[in-house]
């Protein structure tokens, strides 16, 4: 069950960043596997051409983002059973221009 939501959950998240950056590029910096972990470091790189759905709203700006991310897997039995990611997502949103200050005080 939290195997399926998990994937659920990263086809959505797919699905979104293709909308906001249809050309967006992950570019592998690094990979580490040991044991059960698996390490990626990576550049994700794009063209907002599209539109955040949701609480972002953000229209398209035509700006390109450049975000370094790692992203850390663990696997049992050829299964993904854990997953963690860190990226800087304030980063993207002043390289696309967009005021989180203003956007709380218009809630």
């Amino acid at each position: 069950m939290l195997l399926e939501t998990a994937r659920q959950c990263s086809k959505q998240f797919i699905r979104t960043l293709t909308e906001a950056f249809p050309d967006h590029h992950h570019t592998i910096e690094d990979l580490i596997a040991e044991d059960d972990k698996v390490v990626m470091r990576c550049t994700l790189t794009g063209t907002h051409n599209g539109q955040f759905p949701e609480f972002l709203a953000v229209s398209s700006t035509n700006r390109a983002i450049c975000q370094q991310q790692i992203h850390i897997l663990r696997v049992r039995d050829r299964q993904l059973v854990e997953y963690w990611v860190i990226r800087d997502d304030l980063a993207v949103m002043r390289q696309l221009g967009v005021s989180l200050i203003q956007r709380a005080n218009n809630c």
